[in-house]
């Protein structure tokens, strides 16, 4: 991409890349469990890839099932509620759920 203020002279530009990520939800990181530990390893464990969920279990009872996915909803529905309306210090870490997104280091977040 290039830049010109006057149709003459061009300005070759930084590339540009749009990357369209799918947020479901917001969660306020509440027990930090990993103050404790050192730079590098809460760094390590931030950035693990955490596995998708594999459903339940075959044969387990409708009943059951609906009764847990009920629950993952109200919890869901308390932390985005929290997440929306709650004020927190700057520098609070956040849990971002959804699909979508791209691992790379220089990726910045801004939430306003």
């Amino acid at each position: 991409m290039s830049l010109s203020l006057n149709d003459q002279e061009w300005i070759e530009a930084l590339s540009y890349k749009y990357h369209d990520a799918n947020v479901v939800r917001l969660a306020y990181v509440n027990n930090d469990l990993t103050a404790s530990l050192s730079n590098d390893e809460r760094d390590k464990l931030w950035n693990q890839e955490e596995a998708e969920d594999a459903g339940y279990p075959e044969g387990t009872p409708e009943e059951e099932i609906k009764k847990k996915d009920d629950e993952i909803a109200k919890k869901a529905n308390e932390e985005t509620e929290e997440a929306n309306t709650v004020a927190k210090r700057r520098g609070t870490r956040l849990l971002i759920h959804g699909n979508g997104f791209m691992k790379n280091v220089s990726l910045m977040v801004r939430c306003t």
